[in-house]
């Protein structure tokens, strides 16, 4: 009588759910009597529906069947002792990955401090220095001739181009900006590094009055300026910061001295007197 592929599969897996998965032992009888209170019939008469002519011979055929359960592979033998399981060896788990170690928060660096500037800081506006008496002024004008011929220039504005200037400013002894564009006075000798389109006049010479007078100080200009209107001399006075400077024509230069030598020695007159009577 051969055995029902069938039957026996269905066998098998009644069989199997009887044994402990965790390995050990179990005889016939307990097999037998573990299967007719699970199923309700005996093992015995399974096995003959099965064509197996016993217990035995049907556990001898199905030693080598596994069945995959929820849990790992199970394979059975049979020992003088019983039916002996052996777990199949489990594939070892990978091992989880090593957890790459949080790094620290990073603790958030203080922000430097500025550089101290090595520039001082600017001081706060002042009075003027210098003298403001006209009449001391007068007296100390000291008059100074410098030897360069200057011009009077102007670069206009363009808005077409990008015009370097660096090198004007670097010759230049007077910048002024307004509206009409930038007037620079330099030495006629440096003309050429005027931008195209520039203008150029009035040739002149500079005269410094070294005494340093206040910018509050009231007359100085205006008593030079009538002195060589008188003499018909156009002038043209800059205050600076320390001096005032004339630039009158290279022709008049000479006799621009002399008059100013002589308006500082009628000026000295009432000094001295002043003095001699005190």
């Amino acid at each position: 009588m051969m055995p029902k592929q069938r039957e026996v599969a269905a066998l098998t897996v009644k069989i199997l759910a009887l044994l402990p998965v965790d390995g050990g032992s179990v005889t016939e009888t307990a097999l037998e009597q573990a299967f007719e209170a699970s199923h309700g019939s005996s093992l015995r008469g399974e096995a003959h529906t099965c064509g197996f002519g016993n217990t035995r011979e049907m556990l001898e055929t199905l030693k080598e069947v596994k069945v995959k359960r929820t849990g790992p592979s199970v394979a059975y033998h049979l020992t003088e002792a019983g039916v002996q399981l052996r777990p199949k060896t489990p594939q070892p788990k990978p091992a989880p990955p090593t957890p790459t170690p949080t790094p620290p928060p990073a603790t958030a660096k203080p922000t430097p401090a500025p550089p101290t500037s090595s520039t001082p800081a600017l001081s706060p506006v002042a009075e003027p220095k210098g003298e403001t008496s006209l009449e001391a002024l007068l007296a100390s004008l000291a008059p100074s001739l410098g030897p360069e011929t200057f011009v009077f220039a102007r670069i206009p504005k363009r808005k077409d181009v990008e015009i370097d200037v660096s090198p004007v400013f670097a010759a230049a002894v007077m910048l002024f900006k307004e509206e009409g564009g930038l007037t620079v006075v330099l030495p006629i000798a440096k003309r050429d590094l005027l931008p195209l389109g520039s203008e150029s006049c009035f040739p002149c010479r500079r005269i410094t009055l070294t005494v340093q007078s206040s910018l509050t100080a009231v007359g100085l200009t205006a008593a030079v300026s009538n002195l060589l209107a008188l003499h018909e001399i156009p002038c043209n006075v800059v205050a600076a910061y320390h001096h005032d400077h004339i630039f009158v024509p290279e022709s008049n230069a000479k006799q621009t001295m002399n008059l100013l030598s002589a308006l500082k020695v009628q000026s000295e007159l009432p000094n001295a007197k002043r003095r001699r009577t005190e």
